[in-house]
């Protein structure tokens, strides 16, 4: 076990310790498994295998995932909408799922919210949690060359049309290596807005 899964074992037998551990049914796999109010999901004793607890995988963003089987067919679900569907009921139509104190890993019940996605992209950024600016995976700029560009942007728009010393969107663009669009979008704080 490595030092997250002995972090995670602590934080489990502390809960343990402080509220019981209550098992209900994962929707869509009934009889099969069961998801508890700590975030675990467990497979139920079936054909000859005993079951247990499963163990979780981090996922793209950071999230848990668990591999769950029916039928011969194996689908790798995301715990937080496991539990959220068990404890909250289904996800009602156009909402997301939540965590409420910005942890991917702590998927109890209380910490899991249906919520709007813009509801949702509020929570990210209270958290700090939103991908903005350079932690944005396709982001191809730094933060010290956006705002470069937003000054030269802002510089140029203050200046008369043929001064001397004003660079265009297409000269900024290709003083950065990027699109004239990116350009204008920077200017505008469509995108980098945030620093």
């Amino acid at each position: 076990m490595g030092p997250q899964g002995a972090v995670m074992a602590e934080k489990i037998v502390i809960a343990l310790v402080l509220q019981p551990e209550i098992w209900r049914p994962v929707v869509g796999y009934e009889g099969l498994y069961e998801v508890s109010s700590l975030g675990r999901i467990k497979s139920l004793p079936r054909n000859g295998t005993l079951g247990g607890v499963l163990a979780q995988t981090p996922v793209r963003g950071g999230y848990l995932s668990a591999h769950l089987s029916k039928r011969d067919r194996q689908s790798r679900i995301a715990v937080h909408r496991i539990v959220a569907t068990a404890f909250h009921g289904e996800c009602p139509e156009g909402y997301e799922c939540a965590h409420l104190d910005g942890s991917r890993n702590n998927n109890r019940p209380e910490n899991l919210r249906w919520v709007t996605a813009k509801e949702n992209q509020g929570h990210r950024r209270a958290h700090g949690t939103m991908c903005l600016g350079e932690r944005n995976g396709s982001a191809l700029l730094a933060p010290e060359t956006a705002l470069e560009i937003r000054r030269l942007s802002d510089e140029s728009k203050l200046l008369p049309q043929r001064a001397a010393g004003r660079l265009s969107q297409p000269q900024i663009a290709n003083l950065f290596g990027v699109s004239r669009q990116t350009v204008s979008a920077i200017g505008r704080r469509e995108i980098w807005g945030h620093i």
